[in-house]
Protein backbone atom coordinates (compact mmCIF):
# COMPACT_ATOMS: atom_id res chain seq x y z
CA UNK A 1 0.00 0.00 0.00
CA UNK A 2 1.33 3.40 -0.90
CA UNK A 3 0.40 6.43 1.32
CA UNK A 4 0.41 9.76 -0.35
CA UNK A 5 0.42 13.17 1.38
CA UNK A 6 1.23 16.17 -0.89
CA UNK A 7 3.68 18.62 1.07
CA UNK A 8 1.79 21.21 -0.81
CA UNK A 9 -1.03 22.37 -2.31
CA UNK A 10 1.22 23.69 -5.71
CA UNK A 11 2.80 21.57 -8.12
CA UNK A 12 5.69 22.21 -10.07
CA UNK A 13 7.55 19.04 -11.87
CA UNK A 14 9.04 17.87 -14.65
CA UNK A 15 8.18 14.09 -14.45
CA UNK A 16 9.88 11.87 -17.53
CA UNK A 17 6.48 10.07 -18.54
CA UNK A 18 7.08 6.22 -19.95
CA UNK A 19 6.66 6.00 -23.70
CA UNK A 20 3.65 4.73 -24.90
CA UNK A 21 2.64 1.35 -24.79
CA UNK A 22 0.45 1.40 -27.24
CA UNK A 23 2.37 2.80 -30.17
CA UNK A 24 5.56 0.45 -29.04
CA UNK A 25 3.32 -2.49 -29.00
CA UNK A 26 2.21 -1.16 -32.70
CA UNK A 27 5.78 -1.03 -33.80
CA UNK A 28 6.91 -4.04 -32.27
CA UNK A 29 4.44 -6.38 -34.14
CA UNK A 30 5.20 -4.48 -37.33
CA UNK A 31 8.97 -4.59 -36.84
CA UNK A 32 8.49 -8.42 -36.37
CA UNK A 33 6.28 -8.66 -39.56
CA UNK A 34 8.65 -6.93 -41.12
CA UNK A 35 11.25 -8.25 -43.72
CA UNK A 36 13.46 -5.31 -43.54
CA UNK A 37 15.44 -3.90 -40.97
CA UNK A 38 13.38 -1.25 -38.68
CA UNK A 39 14.94 0.57 -35.88
CA UNK A 40 12.90 1.50 -32.62
CA UNK A 41 13.73 4.26 -30.44
CA UNK A 42 12.76 4.69 -26.89
CA UNK A 43 10.26 1.15 -26.40
CA UNK A 44 8.01 1.76 -23.40
CA UNK A 45 9.40 -0.41 -20.56
CA UNK A 46 5.61 -0.58 -19.52
CA UNK A 47 4.79 -4.66 -18.27
CA UNK A 48 2.96 -5.03 -21.60
CA UNK A 49 6.04 -4.03 -23.29
CA UNK A 50 8.16 -6.20 -21.76
CA UNK A 51 6.23 -9.51 -22.18
CA UNK A 52 5.39 -8.55 -25.72
CA UNK A 53 9.30 -8.16 -26.64
CA UNK A 54 9.91 -11.52 -24.45
CA UNK A 55 7.55 -13.08 -26.91
CA UNK A 56 8.59 -12.30 -29.73
CA UNK A 57 12.35 -12.97 -28.77
CA UNK A 58 11.88 -16.33 -27.78
CA UNK A 59 8.96 -17.58 -30.40
CA UNK A 60 11.12 -20.61 -31.77
CA UNK A 61 11.90 -22.20 -28.08
CA UNK A 62 8.30 -21.66 -26.48
CA UNK A 63 5.14 -23.20 -27.21
CA UNK A 64 3.11 -21.42 -24.33
CA UNK A 65 3.06 -17.63 -23.58
CA UNK A 66 1.75 -16.22 -20.75
CA UNK A 67 0.76 -12.73 -20.88
CA UNK A 68 -0.29 -11.78 -18.42
CA UNK A 69 -2.96 -9.05 -17.98
CA UNK A 70 -1.31 -7.59 -21.41
CA UNK A 71 -4.83 -7.40 -23.31
CA UNK A 72 -2.91 -5.71 -26.36
CA UNK A 73 -0.36 -8.05 -25.94
CA UNK A 74 -2.61 -11.76 -26.32
CA UNK A 75 -4.68 -9.96 -29.62
CA UNK A 76 -1.63 -8.84 -31.31
CA UNK A 77 0.22 -12.17 -30.90
CA UNK A 78 -3.16 -13.90 -31.47
CA UNK A 79 -3.39 -12.45 -35.18
CA UNK A 80 0.29 -11.92 -35.87
CA UNK A 81 1.17 -15.84 -34.66
CA UNK A 82 -1.86 -17.10 -36.83
CA UNK A 83 0.52 -16.36 -39.56
CA UNK A 84 3.55 -17.73 -38.96
CA UNK A 85 4.60 -22.07 -39.08
CA UNK A 86 4.41 -23.32 -35.72
CA UNK A 87 2.14 -24.30 -32.81
CA UNK A 88 1.28 -21.44 -29.60
CA UNK A 89 -0.71 -21.85 -26.40
CA UNK A 90 -1.30 -18.15 -25.57
CA UNK A 91 -2.81 -17.31 -21.78
CA UNK A 92 -2.74 -15.14 -19.01
CA UNK A 93 -4.01 -14.00 -15.59
CA UNK A 94 -7.66 -14.90 -13.84
CA UNK A 95 -8.31 -11.27 -15.41
CA UNK A 96 -7.69 -11.88 -18.74
CA UNK A 97 -9.50 -15.11 -19.21
CA UNK A 98 -12.42 -12.99 -18.54
CA UNK A 99 -11.89 -10.58 -21.47
CA UNK A 100 -13.25 -12.09 -24.61
CA UNK A 101 -11.14 -12.65 -27.32
CA UNK A 102 -14.09 -14.76 -29.83
CA UNK A 103 -14.25 -11.33 -31.70
CA UNK A 104 -11.14 -11.46 -32.92
CA UNK A 105 -10.64 -15.44 -33.06
CA UNK A 106 -13.85 -15.46 -35.41
CA UNK A 107 -12.73 -12.78 -37.51
CA UNK A 108 -9.36 -14.81 -38.38
CA UNK A 109 -10.70 -18.15 -38.85
CA UNK A 110 -12.84 -16.80 -40.82
CA UNK A 111 -9.81 -15.92 -43.19
CA UNK A 112 -8.00 -19.18 -42.71
CA UNK A 113 -6.74 -19.64 -39.44
CA UNK A 114 -6.58 -22.10 -37.06
CA UNK A 115 -7.44 -21.22 -33.33
CA UNK A 116 -8.74 -22.92 -30.99
CA UNK A 117 -10.13 -23.20 -27.06
CA UNK A 118 -8.88 -24.87 -24.94
CA UNK A 119 -11.06 -24.40 -21.83
CA UNK A 120 -13.91 -21.40 -22.01
CA UNK A 121 -15.64 -20.95 -25.23
CA UNK A 122 -14.93 -17.32 -26.29
CA UNK A 123 -11.84 -16.41 -23.74
CA UNK A 124 -8.48 -17.78 -23.14
CA UNK A 125 -6.20 -19.51 -23.27
CA UNK A 126 -5.89 -20.37 -26.79
CA UNK A 127 -3.73 -22.91 -29.06
CA UNK A 128 -3.13 -20.98 -32.10
CA UNK A 129 -1.56 -23.56 -35.39
CA UNK A 130 -0.31 -21.21 -38.05
CA UNK A 131 -1.35 -20.89 -41.14
CA UNK A 132 -1.69 -19.53 -44.50
CA UNK A 133 -4.48 -16.66 -44.56
CA UNK A 134 -5.81 -16.61 -47.75
CA UNK A 135 -9.20 -15.26 -47.61
CA UNK A 136 -9.10 -11.50 -47.78
CA UNK A 137 -12.39 -10.04 -46.42
CA UNK A 138 -13.99 -10.12 -42.76
CA UNK A 139 -16.97 -8.35 -41.10
CA UNK A 140 -16.03 -7.02 -37.12
CA UNK A 141 -17.93 -5.03 -34.95
CA UNK A 142 -17.10 -1.64 -33.98
CA UNK A 143 -18.55 -1.39 -30.65
CA UNK A 144 -16.34 -4.21 -28.87
CA UNK A 145 -12.35 -3.69 -28.77
CA UNK A 146 -10.34 -1.52 -31.35
CA UNK A 147 -7.48 -3.70 -30.63
CA UNK A 148 -9.12 -7.00 -32.39
CA UNK A 149 -9.16 -3.76 -35.62
CA UNK A 150 -5.54 -3.11 -35.13
CA UNK A 151 -4.74 -6.45 -34.74
CA UNK A 152 -6.19 -7.44 -37.99
CA UNK A 153 -4.79 -4.30 -39.82
CA UNK A 154 -1.24 -4.81 -38.63
CA UNK A 155 -1.19 -8.35 -40.21
CA UNK A 156 -3.08 -7.11 -43.39
CA UNK A 157 -0.20 -6.37 -45.28
CA UNK A 158 1.26 -9.80 -44.87
CA UNK A 159 -0.99 -11.22 -46.24
CA UNK A 160 -1.07 -13.23 -49.39
CA UNK A 161 -4.33 -11.19 -50.64
CA UNK A 162 -4.11 -8.41 -48.51
CA UNK A 163 -7.78 -7.80 -46.57
CA UNK A 164 -10.36 -5.63 -46.26
CA UNK A 165 -12.15 -5.27 -42.96
CA UNK A 166 -15.61 -3.79 -42.78
CA UNK A 167 -16.15 -2.54 -39.66
CA UNK A 168 -20.12 -2.58 -38.68
CA UNK A 169 -22.06 -0.61 -36.63
CA UNK A 170 -20.23 2.46 -34.18
CA UNK A 171 -17.18 2.68 -33.54
CA UNK A 172 -15.65 2.77 -30.17
CA UNK A 173 -11.94 4.03 -29.18
CA UNK A 174 -11.42 5.39 -33.31
CA UNK A 175 -8.62 7.28 -32.11
CA UNK A 176 -6.85 3.76 -31.77
CA UNK A 177 -7.26 2.37 -35.08
CA UNK A 178 -5.97 5.45 -36.39
CA UNK A 179 -3.16 5.39 -34.40
CA UNK A 180 -2.56 1.76 -36.00
CA UNK A 181 -3.14 2.96 -39.10
CA UNK A 182 -0.73 6.10 -39.10
CA UNK A 183 1.58 3.78 -37.91
CA UNK A 184 1.61 1.79 -40.37
CA UNK A 185 1.89 4.59 -42.99
CA UNK A 186 4.62 5.38 -41.32
CA UNK A 187 6.63 2.33 -42.42
CA UNK A 188 5.03 2.68 -46.12
CA UNK A 189 1.37 0.92 -45.95
CA UNK A 190 -0.99 2.27 -48.35
CA UNK A 191 -4.85 2.16 -47.37
CA UNK A 192 -8.36 3.11 -48.32
CA UNK A 193 -10.70 4.02 -45.82
CA UNK A 194 -14.80 4.42 -46.69
CA UNK A 195 -18.00 4.23 -45.09
CA UNK A 196 -16.33 2.00 -42.51
CA UNK A 197 -14.17 -0.46 -45.01
CA UNK A 198 -10.84 -0.35 -45.02
CA UNK A 199 -8.90 -1.73 -47.80
CA UNK A 200 -5.53 -3.28 -47.67
CA UNK A 201 -3.69 -4.74 -50.41
CA UNK A 202 -0.43 -6.86 -50.22
CA UNK A 203 2.73 -5.07 -49.57
CA UNK A 204 5.96 -5.39 -47.05
CA UNK A 205 6.64 -2.99 -44.43
CA UNK A 206 9.83 -0.69 -45.53
CA UNK A 207 12.43 0.09 -43.71
CA UNK A 208 13.05 2.96 -41.29
CA UNK A 209 14.00 4.40 -37.76
CA UNK A 210 11.19 5.39 -35.36
CA UNK A 211 11.27 6.49 -32.27
CA UNK A 212 8.06 5.91 -29.79
CA UNK A 213 6.49 9.15 -28.28
CA UNK A 214 5.92 9.62 -24.81
CA UNK A 215 2.54 8.27 -23.38
CA UNK A 216 -0.44 11.01 -23.61
CA UNK A 217 -2.51 9.02 -21.40
CA UNK A 218 0.41 9.03 -18.87
CA UNK A 219 0.14 12.99 -19.05
CA UNK A 220 -3.39 12.89 -18.39
CA UNK A 221 -2.69 12.52 -14.47
CA UNK A 222 -0.13 15.22 -14.83
CA UNK A 223 -3.26 17.64 -16.23
CA UNK A 224 -5.37 16.53 -13.02
CA UNK A 225 -2.55 17.09 -10.57
CA UNK A 226 -2.34 20.79 -12.26
CA UNK A 227 -6.73 21.00 -12.08
CA UNK A 228 -6.60 19.80 -8.39
CA UNK A 229 -3.88 22.59 -7.38
CA UNK A 230 -3.68 25.75 -6.25
CA UNK A 231 -1.17 26.59 -8.29
CA UNK A 232 0.86 24.93 -10.62
CA UNK A 233 3.94 24.32 -13.51
CA UNK A 234 4.29 20.83 -14.97
CA UNK A 235 6.77 20.42 -17.75
CA UNK A 236 7.16 17.43 -19.49
CA UNK A 237 9.14 16.16 -22.60
CA UNK A 238 8.85 13.74 -25.06
CA UNK A 239 5.34 14.74 -26.63
CA UNK A 240 4.11 16.14 -29.97
CA UNK A 241 2.02 18.94 -30.99
CA UNK A 242 1.43 16.82 -33.68
CA UNK A 243 0.58 13.71 -31.81
CA UNK A 244 -0.89 10.29 -33.22
CA UNK A 245 -2.28 9.54 -30.21
CA UNK A 246 -6.01 10.37 -29.31
CA UNK A 247 -5.21 11.37 -25.80
CA UNK A 248 -3.61 14.62 -26.47
CA UNK A 249 -7.34 15.78 -26.52
CA UNK A 250 -6.84 16.46 -22.85
CA UNK A 251 -5.21 20.23 -23.77
CA UNK A 252 -8.76 20.58 -24.64
CA UNK A 253 -10.63 19.05 -22.26
CA UNK A 254 -8.74 20.27 -19.25
CA UNK A 255 -9.21 23.62 -20.07
CA UNK A 256 -12.90 23.36 -18.60
CA UNK A 257 -10.84 22.50 -15.29
CA UNK A 258 -9.15 25.77 -15.34
CA UNK A 259 -5.53 24.60 -16.75
CA UNK A 260 -3.78 26.09 -19.77
CA UNK A 261 -1.33 23.92 -21.85
CA UNK A 262 0.55 24.88 -24.71
CA UNK A 263 4.19 23.52 -25.97
CA UNK A 264 7.43 25.75 -25.75
CA UNK A 265 9.47 23.77 -28.74
CA UNK A 266 9.52 20.31 -28.23
CA UNK A 267 8.08 20.89 -24.00
CA UNK A 268 4.45 20.44 -22.78
CA UNK A 269 4.05 23.52 -20.42
CA UNK A 270 0.60 22.68 -17.90
CA UNK A 271 -0.18 25.22 -15.75
CA UNK A 272 -2.95 25.80 -13.30
CA UNK A 273 -3.40 29.43 -14.68
CA UNK A 274 -6.83 30.06 -12.32
CA UNK A 275 -9.31 29.01 -10.31
CA UNK A 276 -12.48 29.33 -13.00
CA UNK A 277 -13.85 26.39 -13.59
CA UNK A 278 -16.96 25.28 -15.48
CA UNK A 279 -19.96 23.82 -12.71
CA UNK A 280 -21.28 20.86 -15.32
CA UNK A 281 -19.27 18.90 -17.89
CA UNK A 282 -20.40 16.33 -20.26
CA UNK A 283 -18.35 14.65 -22.55
CA UNK A 284 -18.43 11.61 -25.20
CA UNK A 285 -15.38 9.54 -24.95
CA UNK A 286 -16.46 7.24 -27.41
CA UNK A 287 -12.65 8.09 -29.12
CA UNK A 288 -10.41 7.85 -25.61
CA UNK A 289 -12.29 5.98 -23.39
CA UNK A 290 -8.86 5.31 -21.45
CA UNK A 291 -9.05 9.08 -19.88
CA UNK A 292 -12.36 8.40 -18.58
CA UNK A 293 -11.41 7.66 -14.93
CA UNK A 294 -8.99 10.86 -14.57
CA UNK A 295 -11.57 13.22 -15.99
CA UNK A 296 -13.93 11.83 -13.06
CA UNK A 297 -11.49 11.70 -10.82
CA UNK A 298 -10.57 15.49 -11.28
CA UNK A 299 -14.35 16.22 -11.36
CA UNK A 300 -14.80 14.76 -7.82
CA UNK A 301 -11.89 16.20 -6.52
CA UNK A 302 -13.04 19.95 -7.90
CA UNK A 303 -16.76 19.21 -7.00
CA UNK A 304 -17.98 19.59 -10.74
CA UNK A 305 -21.12 17.98 -12.03
CA UNK A 306 -19.40 15.51 -14.94
CA UNK A 307 -21.07 13.32 -17.54
CA UNK A 308 -19.05 10.93 -19.08
CA UNK A 309 -20.56 8.80 -21.69
CA UNK A 310 -19.25 6.73 -25.03
CA UNK A 311 -17.50 4.09 -22.00
CA UNK A 312 -18.72 1.10 -23.67
CA UNK A 313 -15.48 -0.98 -23.48
CA UNK A 314 -14.84 -0.02 -20.01
CA UNK A 315 -16.40 -2.94 -18.11
CA UNK A 316 -13.90 -5.47 -20.22
CA UNK A 317 -10.77 -3.76 -19.64
CA UNK A 318 -8.10 -4.56 -16.75
CA UNK A 319 -11.49 -4.10 -14.50
CA UNK A 320 -15.04 -3.13 -14.59
CA UNK A 321 -13.86 0.37 -14.58
CA UNK A 322 -17.41 2.05 -14.55
CA UNK A 323 -18.14 -0.36 -11.65
CA UNK A 324 -14.65 0.04 -9.91
CA UNK A 325 -15.35 3.83 -9.75
CA UNK A 326 -18.76 3.53 -8.28
CA UNK A 327 -17.39 1.58 -5.60
CA UNK A 328 -14.88 4.23 -4.73
CA UNK A 329 -16.62 7.21 -5.26
CA UNK A 330 -18.94 5.45 -2.58
CA UNK A 331 -16.87 5.17 0.08
CA UNK A 332 -15.15 8.55 -0.63
CA UNK A 333 -19.15 9.84 0.04
CA UNK A 334 -19.27 10.44 -3.46
CA UNK A 335 -23.39 9.57 -4.95
CA UNK A 336 -22.56 8.36 -8.83
CA UNK A 337 -25.20 7.00 -11.47
CA UNK A 338 -23.15 4.03 -13.56
CA UNK A 339 -24.53 2.22 -16.23
CA UNK A 340 -23.16 0.19 -19.74
CA UNK A 341 -21.79 3.08 -21.30
CA UNK A 342 -22.02 6.23 -18.46
CA UNK A 343 -21.12 7.55 -15.27
CA UNK A 344 -23.05 11.03 -13.84
CA UNK A 345 -21.44 12.55 -10.97
CA UNK A 346 -23.50 15.22 -9.20
CA UNK A 347 -21.48 18.15 -7.88
CA UNK A 348 -20.40 19.77 -4.89
CA UNK A 349 -20.40 16.83 -2.95
CA UNK A 350 -18.50 16.65 0.05
CA UNK A 351 -15.33 13.72 0.02
CA UNK A 352 -14.45 11.66 2.87
CA UNK A 353 -10.97 12.17 4.27
CA UNK A 354 -8.32 9.10 4.60
CA UNK A 355 -10.08 6.33 2.50
CA UNK A 356 -7.67 3.52 1.11
CA UNK A 357 -8.28 3.34 -2.53
CA UNK A 358 -8.93 -0.25 -3.93
CA UNK A 359 -7.19 -0.55 -7.61
CA UNK A 360 -9.03 -4.19 -8.77
CA UNK A 361 -5.47 -4.93 -10.45
CA UNK A 362 -6.00 -1.63 -12.48
CA UNK A 363 -3.25 0.58 -13.50
CA UNK A 364 -5.13 3.42 -14.45
CA UNK A 365 -7.58 2.67 -10.78
CA UNK A 366 -4.09 3.38 -9.19
CA UNK A 367 -2.43 6.34 -11.02
CA UNK A 368 -6.19 8.15 -11.45
CA UNK A 369 -7.11 8.40 -8.00
CA UNK A 370 -3.62 9.46 -7.02
CA UNK A 371 -3.72 13.49 -7.56
CA UNK A 372 -7.14 13.48 -4.94
CA UNK A 373 -4.41 13.70 -2.54
CA UNK A 374 -4.49 17.23 -3.05
CA UNK A 375 -8.16 17.58 -1.83
CA UNK A 376 -8.00 14.70 0.30
CA UNK A 377 -4.46 15.76 2.55
CA UNK A 378 -3.51 11.97 2.47
CA UNK A 379 -4.62 9.16 0.61
CA UNK A 380 -4.15 5.42 0.74
CA UNK A 381 -3.65 3.44 -2.86
CA UNK A 382 -3.85 -0.65 -2.15
CA UNK A 383 -1.52 -2.88 -4.49
CA UNK A 384 0.26 0.34 -5.56
CA UNK A 385 2.57 -2.16 -7.94
CA UNK A 386 -0.09 -2.03 -10.80
CA UNK A 387 1.40 1.10 -12.25
CA UNK A 388 4.27 -1.01 -13.73
CA UNK A 389 1.59 -2.13 -16.53
CA UNK A 390 1.97 1.25 -18.03
CA UNK A 391 4.29 3.78 -16.31
CA UNK A 392 6.48 1.77 -13.88
CA UNK A 393 8.38 5.11 -12.91
CA UNK A 394 4.93 7.20 -11.53
CA UNK A 395 5.56 7.05 -7.81
CA UNK A 396 9.10 8.05 -8.14
CA UNK A 397 7.51 11.10 -10.24
CA UNK A 398 5.19 11.65 -7.97
CA UNK A 399 7.46 12.03 -5.17
CA UNK A 400 10.24 14.12 -6.74
CA UNK A 401 7.26 16.51 -7.64
CA UNK A 402 6.52 17.10 -3.84
CA UNK A 403 4.27 14.14 -2.92
CA UNK A 404 5.51 12.15 0.41
CA UNK A 405 4.87 8.62 -0.39
CA UNK A 406 5.37 6.15 2.38
CA UNK A 407 4.91 2.42 2.16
Amino acid sequence: MKIIAPKSLNVFANPILSSSKSESNRALIIQAISKNEIELNNISSSEDSKILIDALNNLNTVSTINCNHAGTTIRFLTAYLSTLNGQWILDGSERLQKRPIIYLVDALNKLGANIIYLEKNGFAPIKVQGTNLNNDFVEIDGNISSQFISALLLIAPSLKNGLNIKINGPIFSKSYINLTLKLMKEFGIQYKCSNNLIEIHPQEYLSGKYIIENDWSAASYWFSMAALSKESKICIKGLKKNSFQGDAILMEYYKDFGVHSHFNNSELIIEKKNNAVKKQIKIDLKDNPDIAQTIAVTSVGLGIECHLKGLDTLKLKESNRLEALRIEFEKLGIKTEVDHESIIIEGNQTLKFQHEIATYNDHRMAMAFAPLSLRTKHLKIKNPEVVKKSYPEFWMDLSEAGFAIEE
